[in-house]
């Protein structure tokens, strides 16, 4: 192998060597995006009779996130011991698919935003 042919493979190897460290990069960063989207969304309560679900679709194709959020959750009792109040659905969705929306979404469900303090964060079914 000459010169030339040992100069032009080094720098081909240079280039695959960039790009699959770009691709794994941007893998990586779609997958914490996703994760991150995952764990904002809540789990809905399990009511009678009616019965909730939701599906969430990100609209953003880069990061897929972004600053949409629903709930569902009861309000307290209106007397202590008595029966769980009202259900309580909240959807909204802060401008934005980037990483900052999701940032303020996520600081608007830590602080509680939509729920009375009152209630509680329930397991249930996984969303479908």
């Amino acid at each position: 192998m000459g010169v030339t042919e040992r100069a032009t493979l080094t720098a081909a190897s240079s280039y695959i060597a960039q790009a699959v460290e770009l691709a794994l990069y941007l893998d990586e960063r779609i997958s914490v995006a996703r994760q991150l989207q995952e764990a904002m969304l809540t789990d809905l309560p399990l009511t009678n009779p009616v019965e909730i679900s939701a599906l969430y679709q990100p609209a953003a194709v880069g990061d897929m996130i972004g600053g949409d959020w629903y709930d569902a959750y009861h309000l307290p009792p209106a007397s202590p011991g008595g029966e769980r109040g009202a259900l309580m659905v909240t959807v909204g969705d802060i401008t934005g698919h980037d990483m900052h929306a999701a940032t303020i979404t996520g600081q608007r469900s830590a602080a509680g935003c939509a729920r009375p303090p009152s209630t509680t964060r329930r397991t249930a079914p996984p969303r479908r």
